[in-house]
């Protein structure tokens, strides 16, 4: 035992002495600028270009290290002399005490600093780091690891830990001559350290980003701690924070920032990730974030998260966003909206339970869910409980300032657009809606079921089924968004109160009455105007017990009970007037439209006293009425001017309306009123001349 103690010490005096030896003359007698020319030549021998370092430097005492200034990596053939790669300055350090006594590498330091990387493509394609990815001359570098150490239990970071990494002023430069693209990597800022298994390693990184397509330049920070616990295969981020500030013509208002905060566990064993609170900042709206990512790095990944959007300022949040071209037509509209669901998904579907949207009063309820194919397929179903869509509806005018700058809506004149164009190219979809409570273009339905099917190149079939003021409606809508959009409708409204209906619609309600009008209805436009002018189709209306809004016909026949004002005019006319009405026992019409103009030859209308046919044109692109209707006196109530009205029995009174159909003008032709008196008059003379002549025989 004695025997052998003493051979190991005597060895171990040898190796130390040998050790102490080998140092002194490397720090006394080694220069490491002497192998430049071979590490040169050695390096353009595996990658086939020139390759230069300025100065190397060794230190072995504390710590094994190497430093090299100003070098050059220069480029293939065929891109220039300017360099593929240059280097200020680096250097690297291995504590060499725990290298050699516990077989364990610890890196002192890594120091980089003056980086400045360009890759470049040229309009026939070739890329200037062809040669040193995975080709035969670069494999020459590489270090081969023995199988029988490849299969090693322990990972390779269990092994090592490095003080501190340090990368200063480093920039990297893309260049895509085949598409016109630009992209580079500036003031790139690095510091971390130190790394050891199991303890907390802090990081900061920053740099500035400019892309010529989209048009932009982002100064990006970013820190947080790194924890790997080699042992357990996990690895953890905590505290992690990034800011990126945005800025360029394609950024919204010229400049955005936003923040992202929160925790990141890996657990490579598991495959999972998890997110704990990420919080999300971006124009003033809070997201929060917690959730999963399983089967990561092994077979198709999948994730599941909690998302909660902080109440917010939608008007706030699109301002700064830049839209300033919108204005609600309700200027309290979009000032309160939040956001809560359970999502879940992988790379090729997204899916969305337990939504709940609040936006102002409306509260969304529902799923969703997104397939993420070459044609992406949406599919909701969503409850609302109530809401008011034209609150929503942009304002038309907007009072712009001399920059052209839209700076206010004006209220009192603006008017939501009724047919905004909707936009789905390259997304399918499938919508089921139901609402308690709507109000679209004034009209207030309730139990509202909407189902809308999207095709991929944007077709859209649309129905809707509602309650609707005493009655119910049903339409079906088609939507073909080519060049100049084409409509085609056709809808039902059954046992429905038109007067509240037009009221509601569009502010007056010139025809009051219960009943029912069919459409069919198809046109083509952008604008409504244009909309208006294509209008074909077919309406009809069947109305009972209702009313006729702006003149009484009954009254405009008692004044024409004096039959002497006869003979004084022609022609009796008038105003409409919202407080006069014709009464209508049943008044049933239909009509034909052709580009945008109503034509109507079958009115019929009855009342106790009364009988109307009519017929005529209503426009509707220029909203103006030339119509004729054709009362016929059938009764007569003493009391009420009978005695004298008697004399118009059997008569068809032609009375015109004429003019905007929001004040139209009506016209009498008291023609044949003026023959029927005159016919009287001359039969009344000779019955007196007859009689007279009776006495006188006698």
């Amino acid at each position: 035992m004695n025997k052998l103690l003493k051979i190991a010490l005597s060895v171990t005096a040898v190796v130390v002495g040998l050790f102490v030896a080998a140092t002194l003359y490397a720090v006394f007698f080694f220069n490491a600028n002497d192998y430049r020319n071979e590490i040169d030549a050695q390096v353009k021998a595996a990658t086939g270009r020139n390759f230069h370092v300025g100065s190397m430097h060794l230190s072995l005492l504390p710590v094994l290290g190497l430093k090299l200034d100003d070098a050059v990596l220069g480029n293939p053939k065929g891109f220039g002399g300017a360099p593929f790669a240059k280097v200020g300055k680096a250097a690297i350090g291995v504590q060499l005490w725990p290298l050699i006594v516990d077989h364990r590498l610890e890196i002192g330091s890594i120091y980089l600093s003056g980086l400045d990387l360009t890759l470049r493509r040229k309009v026939d394609g070739k890329d200037n780091w062809v040669g040193l990815l995975g080709t035969q001359r670069t494999k020459k570098l590489a270090v081969e690891v023995p199988s029988s150490k490849k299969s090693s239990g322990s990972p390779i970071w269990s092994v090592f830990a490095i003080a501190g990494l340090r990368v200063e002023n480093a920039s990297i430069h893309y260049e895509d001559a085949v598409r016109g693209r630009t992209f580079s990597l500036t003031h790139v800022d690095l510091s971390a350290g130190p790394l050891r298994p199991e303890n907390p390693c802090s990081f900061r990184i920053s740099f500035v980003t400019r892309s010529n397509r989209p048009a932009l330049t982002a100064d990006i920070a970013s820190s947080g701690d790194l924890i790997i616990n080699p042992s357990a295969h996990y690895l953890s981020l905590k505290d992690y924070r990034l800011r990126v500030v945005a800025g360029g013509p394609s950024v919204p208002t010229g400049r955005q920032s936003t923040s992202l905060h929160g925790d990141a566990d890996y657990n490579s064993a598991k495959g999972v990730v998890k997110l704990k609170h990420i919080t999300l900042d971006l124009a003033g709206v809070t997201s929060r974030i917690s959730g999963l990512i399983r089967h990561v790095g092994a077979g198709e990944p999948t994730w599941s998260a909690t998302l909660h959007i902080e109440p917010f300022n939608p008007s706030d949040a699109l301002r700064a966003l830049g839209v300033r071209d919108y204005y609600p037509n309700d200027a309290s509209a979009l000032k309160k909206a939040s956001l809560s669901a359970e999502a879940s998904g992988s790379l090729h579907e997204i899916k969305l339970t337990h939504l709940s949207f609040l936006l102002d009063q409306t509260t969304i309820s529902g799923t969703a869910s997104a397939r993420l194919s070459a044609v992406p397929v949406i599919v909701a179903n969503l409850k609302v409980n109530n809401i008011n869509v034209d609150r929503y509806m942009p304002v038309v005018n907007v009072r712009s300032d001399h920059s052209g700058t839209s700076t206010s809506p004006q209220h009192a004149s603006g008017r939501p657009l009724p047919f905004p164009l909707p936009i789905f190219g390259g997304t399918a979809g499938h919508y089921h809606v139901t609402v308690q409570r709507l109000i679209v273009h004034g009209v207030k339905l309730s139990h509202a079921n909407v189902r809308v099917d999207i095709a991929s190149k944007g077709d859209i079939d649309a129905s809707l089924g509602a309650d609707l003021y005493g009655g119910k409606t049903a339409g079906l809508t088609q939507f073909n968004p080519t060049k100049t959009p084409d409509y085609r409708q056709s809808f039902s409204l059954t046992h429905v109160s038109i007067g509240p209906l037009l009221q509601d619609f569009s502010g007056r309600d010139p025809v009051s009455g219960q009943g029912n009008v069919r459409a069919e209805l198809t046109g083509t436009g952008r604008t409504v105007s244009t909309l208006k002018r294509s209008l074909d189709g077919v309406v009809s209306v069947d109305l009972r017990n209702g009313a006729i809004k702006g003149f009484n016909l009954a009254g405009i026949l008692r004044s024409l009970q004096n039959p002497a004002q006869l003979n004084r005019q022609s022609v009796l006319s008038g105003e409409a007037h919202k407080t006069q009405e014709t009464d209508f026992s049943s008044l049933s019409a239909s009509g034909h439209i052709s580009k945008g103009i109503l034509t109507s030859t079958d009115l019929a209308a009855a009342s106790p006293f009364l009988r109307a046919s009519g017929s005529g044109r209503i426009n509707l692109v220029k909203e103006t009425i030339d119509y004729t209707v054709y009362p016929m006196l059938v009764n007569t109530a003493t009391g009420q001017g009978g005695k004298h009205l008697s004399q118009l029995h059997g008569i068809e009174i032609p009375v015109r309306i004429t003019g905007r159909l929001s004040a139209p003008h009506y016209k009498v032709a008291l023609g044949a009123l003026l023959r029927r008196s005159e016919k009287q008059g001359l039969r009344q003379l000779l019955n007196r001349k007859n009689t007279t002549l009776r006495d006188r025989l006698k």
